[in-house]
């Protein structure tokens, strides 16, 4: 059971946070409610992992045995009762029911604690982790198994009527996905952790906790899809991807321990392989924004029949708010839109990607060409056809501002890999210029 501990704690600790992120970035509106989610999922995590620290024990463990499975029971209420107060506390009648379920909660919490008895006869702990808790089929078990039961639906009742009755499509998203997943992680809970223990059966205990932790994590990806929580502060982004990119990594742990078990005949991994699988597959998934950034610029430079527009308006908008060269800046746009030179006069001055011999008066004419008529492209007149001839010239574009008042002129030199322009070359190339004029005029600073 080594693996399940193990899958349950990263569980744990994933639920938590996530918890913690949707409760710092909800709205000052729905910051109570969302108070309750943090503490569901402190319970979910309390909960999930008692069970691993459970299926952890040895047979010289009897005495911590008693409290963890305590705390089984506690961390499953606390999860539901929050879970009632998320879903129903911004109603009336939703908080006198959290009020009403949190007392009977308290009451089963002292019973657990200190009659104990009351719902299991005996613990048994074996050496291989296959423990085994021995419930008692009695009344006291059946309230709490009943107690859980009546939470839940009041739970899905009142998420049932925020998502029917919400006014924001954001919210219904995520209401949807947490209903959804409530509702079939909830029957398959109320099997692995009330049914099949009463028969002797608590190798699937942990299921349970585990779906519902699943079931949260599922709810916190969606608030992030729907953007109904503000991701303001650069620790809480950061928090977020590592939530996310080790909730992958957990995926492919649970894969691989299904095809471990497949292929070995129902052999366990070592902690020590589980450990370094789970420690590679999260570095790989946090280098993944490396990677793609590196495919992106591969990809962009080797497409040299056409220009990887997506990846060059997204690396403008990321140029925009830096200081950058108009030199770095037109070397950028020669290499991603295949073009022997692009260069930028502005004030009678020339920045280019490479040196061109251009002289004071080539420069003047260039800049004395008259305005464009239709769109931002100028007519070449016969001292500058002879200029662009000798200087390999294929196209001079005007650079406008935001009020439509031109501030300087690109050069565009011979393209790389074709020979002519195509329709959709001269729309892609005069929609990326006019994203470099607003980057331009606002934001860059034009020198060598």
């Amino acid at each position: 059971m080594q693996i399940i501990t193990l899958l349950l704690t990263i569980v744990a600790i994933l639920t938590i946070l996530s918890g913690i992120v949707v409760f710092a970035g909800a709205t000052k509106k729905e910051r109570t409610t969302n108070a309750w989610f943090l503490v569901a999922t402190i319970g979910s995590a309390l909960w999930v992992v008692s069970v691993g620290a459970f299926f952890a024990l040895t047979t010289n463990d009897i005495n911590a045995a008693v409290v963890w499975v305590s705390l089984i029971f506690i961390g499953s209420l606390l999860m539901i009762i929050a879970l009632l107060g998320f879903a129903s506390w911004n109603y009336r009648v939703g908080k006198f029911l959290t009020i009403l379920m949190a007392v009977f909660g308290g009451i089963l919490v002292y019973f657990v604690i200190n009659y104990p008895n009351l719902f299991y006869s005996s613990i048994s702990l074996n050496r291989n982790g296959d423990n085994v808790i021995n419930f008692i089929n009695g009344f006291s078990f059946w309230f709490y198994g009943g107690f859980i039961g009546i939470a839940t639906i009041l739970a899905l009742i009142f998420l049932l009527y925020r998502t029917l009755h919400t006014h924001s499509k954001k919210n219904r998203g995520g209401y949807l996905i947490f209903l959804t997943g409530l509702s079939v992680n909830s029957l398959f809970s109320l099997s692995c952790d009330l049914i099949l223990p009463l028969f002797g059966n608590c190798n699937w205990l942990w299921a349970g906790p585990f779906a519902i932790c699943i079931t949260m994590l599922a709810f916190y990806y969606a608030v992030l899809r729907y953007r109904t929580i503000i991701l303001s502060n650069i620790w809480m982004k950061i928090l977020s991807y590592v939530i996310i990119m080790a909730s992958g990594a957990l995926i492919y742990m649970l894969i691989f321990y299904v095809i471990f078990k497949a292929l070995f005949h129902g052999a366990n991994p070592s902690p020590e392989v589980l450990l370094l699988n789970f420690i590679m597959v999260l570095i790989m998934l946090l280098l993944m924004p490396v990677i793609n950034e590196v495919s992106a610029v591969v990809r962009s430079l080797i497409s040299t029949k056409q220009v990887d527009i997506a990846y060059v308006v997204r690396k403008l908008n990321k140029i925009a708010p830096q200081n950058v060269s108009a030199k770095d800046l037109a070397s950028f746009l020669a290499e991603h839109m295949h073009f022997s030179f692009v260069g930028f006069i502005v004030n009678g001055r020339l920045y280019g990607s490479e040196k061109l011999s251009l002289s004071a008066d080539e420069i003047v004419q260039i800049s004395n060409l008259k305005p464009a008529k239709d769109s931002i492209w100028q007519n070449f007149n016969e001292p500058v056809s002879r200029i662009a001839a000798k200087q390999d010239i294929n196209a001079i574009a005007e650079l406008h501002n935001a009020k439509g008042q031109v501030f300087g002129q690109v050069i565009i030199g011979q393209p790389t890999s074709k020979k002519h322009f195509e329709r959709r070359d001269l729309v892609q190339i005069e929609m990326i210029i006019n994203l470099v004029a607003a980057v331009a005029e606002s934001k860059l600073h034009m020198r060598k």
